[in-house]
């Protein structure tokens, strides 16, 4: 007897509650519905007109909801043949034009990239077992294909540090369910990075540059300019900038 093939539904959008499927695989971990709804939450005024891309594509459901709810194209990437021939089913099957599927792993697509215009919103659920996320991150960013203010969606299970993503990716949201840890992550616009993951000299540099005209004055004042200014309470930790005056003649 043949096993039925397991399936998802769409939750929003033109698809909503059109159900795709996929083969029945162990590594298959389709992202949940609970998670999907706070996900696209997230992403509620970004995703219309978006380029998206699902680096892992599997079930293909993470951009196939993107697509139903208004993005511009999907890119699929999916290394299993079988599990692409079923998201190709799927997409006919919606009647979708804008939905482009590679048979390819991640990292060897990402490698033999040459030219392609950046995407928008990019959708990394890698395989737990596989350790490939970072180096996957580190390939999207040396090759700058997330636009400048893009989104980065990041599913993983609980105990992988994510320690080693790319400094220019700044953390908005973030959540936990089971032993499952999903991020959102922005890529921040050229030239502005994060003072967190900077030295003193850069996180001062930084203070200079994004300051307003307004004085800062030293003392107990300090740490509320420096809120004020957007400056990580990071910085009350270092006294000697207790005595930090930034005026309008040296920003």
């Amino acid at each position: 007897m043949t096993k039925k093939p397991n399936s998802v539904r769409i939750i929003s959008g033109k698809f909503k509650s059109r159900t795709i499927t996929f083969p029945d695989r162990s590594e298959l971990r389709p992202t949940g519905n609970r998670i999907r709804e706070v996900l696209f939450d997230w992403l509620q005024f970004e995703i219309a007109k978006s380029r998206c891309l699902d680096l892992f594509a599997g079930s293909g459901a993470l951009g196939i909801e993107s697509l139903s709810r208004g993005a511009e194209s999907a890119t699929f990437i999916e290394s299993d043949h079988k599990t692409g021939l079923f998201l190709q089913d799927n997409l006919r099957s919606l009647d979708v034009t804008n939905g482009f599927v590679y048979f390819a792993s991640a990292i060897q697509w990402l490698e033999r990239l040459s030219h392609i215009d950046p995407f928008d919103i990019v959708f990394l659920d890698p395989p737990f077992k596989h350790n490939l996320l970072i180096d996957c991150c580190k390939l999207l960013e040396k090759k700058s294909m997330i636009s400048e203010g893009g989104f980065i969606y990041i599913e993983t299970d609980n105990d992988l540090s994510l320690k080693a993503l790319p400094l220019s990716w700044r953390l908005k949201h973030e959540r936990r369910t089971g032993n499952v840890s999903f991020y959102l992550y922005r890529r921040d616009k050229k030239g502005i990075t994060d003072p967190y993951n900077k030295s003193i000299n850069a996180r001062f540099n930084f203070i200079k540059k994004q300051a307003s005209p307004m004085k800062i004055f030293p003392s107990r004042f300090t740490w509320i300019g420096l809120l004020i200014e957007g400056v990580p309470p990071l910085w009350l930790k270092n006294s000697h900038f207790d005595a930090l005056q930034i005026s309008n003649q040296n920003v």
